[in-house]
This record gives structure tokens, sequence and C-alpha cells, in this order.
């Protein structure tokens, strides 16, 4: 990795109104090509789908909502925090600054071919960044 690290990520897991096991995947990390090379995917009912990579809107007061989408609108959901874990660490020339709200997701995300699901569901984003 290089010596300046950063990414954000978002995942949460739910049953649909279906009762159909869901859950995502999404980061924006340090890859070399990250259009290519990302963790970003949708379970729904045992099949695992490749998302797009997405973008973050992370807002300036943490616990306010994060937009997350992507361009070709696969991706379309809004984060609501409801608590905030957060870490300012300073060691010589060590740097690590950290921000892990959790809350509720809504929204849709969409399968390949086009399929939308509804997202409403409790999880977990990061916002992070590191120089070593």
């Amino acid at each position: 990795y290089p010596h300046r690290t950063a990414w954000q990520w978002a995942t949460a897991a739910w049953r649909s109104d279906k009762g159909v096991l869901c859950g995502f995947n999404l980061t924006r990390n340090q890859a070399k090509n990250p259009e290519q090379f990302h963790e970003c995917a949708l379970w729904h009912d045992g099949a695992l789908t490749r998302l797009p990579l997405p973008d973050f809107a992370v807002p300036k007061t943490p616990l306010d909502p994060w937009l997350i989408g992507s361009k070709d609108g696969r991706v379309d959901l809004r984060f609501e925090p409801q608590g905030l874990r957060r870490d300012d660490t300073r060691i010589g020339p060590v740097k690590s600054w950290y921000l892990q709200p959790w809350g509720r997701f809504t929204g849709t995300l969409a399968h390949g071919d086009g399929q939308r699901i509804n997202v409403d569901a409790f999880g977990v984003c990061e916002d992070h960044c590191a120089h070593w």
C-alpha cells in the first residue's frame, strides 16, 4: 500500500419484505485500477452480483446523511447515521483518521439485468485515511 491510504466502505444485511436474505458490500479503496478491482457486490436470495464502483458523498458533519451512488444508477442509497465511532491517532509520522458511523440504509441496488432490490437495512460505513 502507498504511504497515504484512504477508503470509504459500506455494508449491511437484511431480509426483504418477502423474507429473502440480502446483503451488500460497497467500497472505494486503494486498488491500482478501482473500476476493475473492487469488492462491491450484492447478495440476493443466494445469488452474488457484482456492483459498480460507488461514489460516497460523506458529509462534513458525520452524523448527517451520507449518499452513496454509482454513475450508472445501480447503486442509489441514503445512509442515516444513528451513532459514531471515531479515532484520530498521531504518533510521530504515523497518522490515522477514522470515522465509523452505524445506522439505517434506504434506497435501491440493481442486479446487472436491471432488477431493483429495495434496501431498508441497518449497517455501517467507514471513512478512513492513514499516513505512515
